[in-house]
């Protein structure tokens, strides 16, 4: 009997195991690189096209189209065919998939959340918007779901040092061009004939100051990261000219949110390099002076061709806007551009519909616009509290939390890519306080986020859990 049961397991081995002989260890790698390549490289498309044609007319219209139709499905399909050559050669390394999770814990967090998610949409209903999106926004359920359960585990696959840098190069080299663009059609479209009501402004690609703020919120991070950890004196120039780049961006863009986003982001890099470094890092100081000297220059630019956008008022807004809450002051509700009065009021849904939420786009299909003032929390926190419940917003903060935690506990062996990748994501989290998540921005902090996890003992080879 024992020998039947030995030459069973036999027969089910062999197929799996010529299987995952087959496939090159590798692969996984490849399959992500190129999901993540596409998140990465799309807003070129979308910036080139601003750039020739003087005018971000077609891309407004065309660029959720192009997101949503042809590079999500590309990148999904790259993603899950990453995970199962992964699965398959876990053999190769050792170890079940039990065995990877429980040594990874942050994997089994976000599982549960992408779970959590799924369960709580079935419960409100898979309606329109929750397939579909809304107009103008075009965020779909499984975009969300889609960033969680196949981005961020696949991008965690992207172990290799130089895989890592060529996707941060490439991002801030994309975001150098999004700023060319930003200047480009920077009121040259007082008057498009496709979107008549569109109103000029410093934006990019994006039909709002604030998307393209999340964009710098991750772009600027990045780039000090990179000025201070790059080895060679032509990758810190062109990091620092990314830095100055979106910097200056970033100051004449005007969103409060990206301001406080990158400062603190700045703040994150001198003090865990100090902490990981024993030392003060000199690269530090020259990155927090590249970045202020820009903001100035561009200030002083602007106020002297006499541009109203030429203004210092956000640190002034967000200290008056606190002191305005602290005292219960009759603006309070105005504070943050009406945040503060938004989020009470979502507050007050959440705790009518604590545990699995109101659904995708809750706002608009639960009838509740009119309770709140608008059309999402401006908090993604809240956002995941209100869309899919209390347990899903814990799950989320505990999973990104246990990140960085994890970049903690391995700094003496954390690589330079891994940690310019924990600064960009650090930077879009402290962002996402005041925004909303969006179909073509998430999923590249999915990206710098499973990156800033996928750091191990020896960075060229598949992660083995923590």
């Amino acid at each position: 009997m024992p020998e039947k049961s030995g030459l069973l397991n036999k027969q089910i081995k062999l197929p799996f195991a010529g299987v995952t002989k087959k496939i090159p260890a590798r692969t996984p790698q490849v399959f992500a690189l190129l999901a993540a390549g596409l998140f990465v490289l799309a807003p070129a498309a979308m910036a080139v096209c601003g750039i020739i044609n003087r005018s971000v007319d077609g891309v407004l219209l065309f660029h959720p189209r192009f997101i949503k139709s042809y590079i999500w499905p590309a990148a999904a399909v790259c993603a899950l065919l990453a995970m199962i050559t992964a699965f398959l050669n876990l053999r190769n390394y050792g170890g079940g998939v039990f065995k990877r999770l429980k040594s990874a814990p942050v994997f089994a967090l976000f599982a549960a959340l992408a779970l959590w998610m799924l369960i709580s949409q079935t419960v409100n209903e898979w309606g329109y918007l929750a397939r579909y999106g809304a107009e103008g926004r075009e965020e779909t359920a499984f975009m969300q779901l889609g960033c969680i359960a196949l981005l961020f585990p696949a991008d965690a696959l992207i172990t290799g040092k130089t895989a890592q840098l060529l996707l941060v190069r490439l991002h801030l080299a994309v975001s150098i061009l999004l700023v060319v663009c930003a200047f480009t059609v920077w009121k040259a479209d007082s008057k498009l004939s496709l979107i008549t009501e569109w109103r000029s402004c410093f934006s990019s690609i994006y039909t709002n100051t604030n998307y393209y703020g999340y964009y710098l919120s991750l772009s600027v991070p990045a780039a000090a990261a990179c000025l201070v950890l790059e080895n060679r004196a032509r990758w810190k120039i062109f990091a620092a000219a990314a830095l100055a780049a979106n910097s200056a961006a970033l100051y004449i863009n005007s969103t409060t949110g990206a301001w406080v986003a990158c400062a603190f982001a700045l703040v994150f890099v001198f003090f865990t390099r100090l902490y990981i470094e024993k030392k003060f890092n000199l690269y530090v100081a020259l990155s927090v002076a590249v970045f202020a000297a820009s903001m100035l220059v561009t200030h002083f630019i602007l106020r002297a061709g006499g541009a109203p956008e030429a203004n210092a008022g956000n640190v002034e807004k967000l200290v008056s806007d606190i002191g305005s809450i602290i005292k219960g002051a009759e603006s309070a509700p105005r504070a943050g551009s009406g945040r503060w009065g938004i989020w009470k009021a979502v507050v007050t849904l959440i705790g009518e519909k604590p545990v699995f939420g109101y659904g995708m786009e809750a706002l608009y299909t639960g009838g509740l616009e009119s309770a709140v003032q608008n059309t999402r929390p401006h908090n993604e926190f809240l956002q995941y509290a209100l869309f899919y419940g209390v347990p899903a917003a814990l799950l989320y903060v505990c999973g990104c939390l246990g990140v960085f935690l994890r970049g903690r506990r391995l700094r003496a062996k954390l690589c330079p890519a891994a940690y310019i990748c924990l600064a960009a994501a650090f930077g879009y989290l402290v962002s996402s306080f005041f925004g909303n998540t969006l179909y073509c921005i998430n999923p590249l902090f999915f990206l710098f986020l499973g990156m800033g996890y996928s750091q191990t003992e020896n960075a060229d080879e598949p992660p083995r859990g923590e």
